[in-house]
């Protein structure tokens, strides 16, 4: 027994897992369960139209955008994006600030010459003149974020696989927002996209299916199967979310928990962030060093208490603690504790 804070795929609730349990078995209104449930099924139909309302409701997204969902992860919206957008004569910019804005910037550099050229921008004060702007909301490797809306530029595009139905944050200042459904919308496989009406008429209409948000937006998320699976437990989600008392309420919590944390790590004496600039530490994915060798005995640690899933991504290294809504009191509190209980047993040289 224990508590894990990966980042993701993410936990996800012992209630939804109890309703997946069932679902596997048995649809409502059909012979099997939602394995074998086809997506031209009456139930599937109207479970993928009541959760976009649900959705609209949870994020208060405006009647001018729309919601459909794609067989990709968020690092195919990387070159999708530049694909599906970026026109001549327009200026398309890439905001890098961290690990994953800096593979969008590479992929969208890499694509065909018919693609127009995407510039990197490193200084949030150099956003003037851009047409279309794509990055990243919340930088889950080195633990930094974005401060929202993040910038006047034409039409704002973000990457927010770990912020969507995390931190509460306006998505009408946004022309589109896209996750991937593994950090608080359920499992992997699929990712969503909200993207405003009058932007949408500006997708490229000639690409190939599956790389079209023109198609995919046309055909309501139905090109050949959907992620069945992934789209149903993303609505379970959201109706967990919800019953927890919706965004607001957990972005507050977040927030609290955060605080708590980087206090913590500001006070001990092992513990050290490192220094960021032009952005915003984030609430999430809470990133440090354990100083003088002693990682190694921090994680064993750890593990020995119960908590698991806290090393640091290998781009960067460290701790990292992912504070997603799914984290139940009983694991942060255990959290908590250790982190202003810990010493070091045993330090490896460096």
């Amino acid at each position: 027994m224990g508590f894990y804070f990966g980042p993701g795929p993410t936990t996800l609730p012992d209630e939804v897992k109890e309703q997946i349990k069932v679902g596997i078995d048995r649809c409502p209104d059909l012979p099997v369960g939602i394995l074998e449930c086809s997506h031209h099924s009456a139930f599937f139909q109207s479970y993928l139209r009541d959760l976009k309302q649900k959705m609209k409701v949870l994020l208060s997204i405006s009647d001018g955008y729309d919601i459909f969902f794609m067989p990709a992860n968020s690092r195919s919206h990387y070159s999708l994006v530049p694909l599906n957008f970026y026109q001549a004569g327009l200026c398309c910019a890439t905001y890098v600030y961290g690990h994953w804005s800096s593979l969008m910037a590479d992929i969208a550099s890499g694509l065909s010459s018919s693609v127009s050229v995407s510039e990197v921008v490193l200084d949030p004060s150099s956003l003037g003149g851009i047409d279309i702007l794509h990055t990243v909301s919340n930088e889950t490797v080195h633990g930094t974020s974005l401060s929202h809306p993040f910038s006047e530029a034409a039409s704002v595009i973000i990457d927010a696989t770990s912020d969507l139905c995390i931190r509460s944050f306006p998505i009408d200042s946004y022309d589109m927002v896209y996750a991937g459904m593994q950090k608080s919308l359920g499992v992997s496989g699929a990712s969503v996209v909200i993207i405003k009406r009058s932007f949408m008429e500006s997708a490229a209409k000639s690409l190939p299916q599956p790389q079209s948000y023109y198609v995919y937006h046309q055909q309501s998320s139905i090109v050949g199967t959907p992620a069945i699976f992934s789209i149903w437990v993303c609505g379970l989600m959201v109706d967990w979310l919800m019953k927890q008392g919706g965004l607001t309420l957990l972005s507050n919590r977040l927030l609290d928990r955060s605080r708590k944390i980087y206090a913590i790590i500001s006070e001990h004496p092992m513990y050290r962030l490192r220094s960021i600039k032009h952005h915003d530490y984030s609430l999430q994915n809470i990133c440090f060093d354990v100083v003088d060798g002693a990682l190694e005995d921090f994680l064993t640690q750890a593990n020995a208490r119960g908590l698991y899933g806290l090393r640091g991504h290998a781009a960067r290294g460290g701790v990292r603690l992912n504070l997603y809504h799914t984290v139940t009191e009983d694991a942060f509190m255990a959290l908590l504790s250790f982190l202003s209980s810990y010493k070091v047993l045993s330090t490896v040289s460096q």
